[in-house]
């Protein structure tokens, strides 16, 4: 189910301000995934899902703590996304973590396509 969700809209807890200055819209998926810390390196692969999408970034619920600043890879459907971790919350269970997207392979067009139906 893909809800989007309208710019500067209060969608859960945080600070409004901060949602007004977004840049473009968010969409709201419930997608399987995985993703490897790249720095500070991990050789594990987890399982995790993405549960908001939009053109520079991704919301992720993760099964442990991810510093911010760290560098990820995310794995959906063939297509893998490289980007900096922004923060990472709690969440009811897991954690919330905002990834801005850095590169996209093979393309940003193939993610929104994998993502948003």
């Amino acid at each position: 189910m893909i809800r989007p969700i309208r710019q500067g809209s209060a969608g859960g807890s945080g600070d409004s301000a901060a949602r007004d200055s977004r840049r473009e819209g968010r969409h709201i998926v419930d997608e399987e995934a995985s993703m490897t810390v790249l720095h500070p390196l991990s050789p594990d692969r987890t399982d995790i899902r993405i549960i908001e999408v939009s053109k520079r970034g991704l919301k992720l619920l993760v099964p442990h703590f991810v510093q911010s600043d760290s560098i990820i890879q995310v794995r959906i459907k063939g297509v893998i996304a490289l980007g900096e971790v922004r923060y990472c919350t709690p969440a009811a269970v897991g954690f919330h973590a905002g990834l801005s997207i850095q590169d996209i392979v093979p393309n940003a067009s193939a993610l929104m396509a994998a993502l948003v139906k």
